[in-house]
């Protein structure tokens, strides 16, 4: 039997996000994307819901179902903001460094668009990150990601 608990719901708060999380690496401040970043995470963060499931899914489950999600959802966007806007992609940035090896063995495996969350989960830039070469900026990710020991 899978017991659902849905966590309170409550309205969005007036303050900065600074005073509300600690964890500015792993949210983006408003003004680094389009739109309203508030009105994009608060469905994922204040209608989020703990099932039996979701309890017994280990990291790399949740990871692969959400990454899996995003891909399907977002492969027809030519957008880069469009597809780091999609709420899976978010889900997995909330995940936190967990996943950064995840993050970074599918990005060899599968050159997915995963700089923008690797930069927010580590508020790192390696050398090389921002190049306009594709195959430099996943290599330049692939070597931090060695250096840092996220890669064995």
């Amino acid at each position: 039997m899978t017991t659902s608990y849905e966590l309170p719901v409550t309205k969005p708060s007036t303050k900065p996000w600074s005073e509300i999380w600690n964890f500015e690496v792993l949210v983006p401040k408003p003004t680094e994307l389009a739109g309203n970043v508030v009105t994009l995470l608060w469905p994922i963060i204040n209608q989020a819901t703990i099932t039996g499931r979701n309890l017994e899914e280990t990291i790399g489950d949740q990871f692969r179902r959400l990454a899996e999600q995003w891909r399907n959802e977002t492969s027809m966007l030519s957008s880069p903001t469009e597809t780091i806007l999609h709420p899976a992609y978010w889900r997995i940035i909330l995940m936190g460094l967990s996943v950064v090896p995840l993050i970074l063995r599918d990005l060899r495996e599968t050159g997915g668009y995963w700089f923008f969350a690797l930069e927010k989960i580590t508020g790192a830039t390696p050398p090389g990150a921002n190049s306009s070469d594709l195959n430099q900026v996943i290599e330049a990710w692939l070597n931090w990601g060695r250096a840092n020991e996220y890669i064995v």
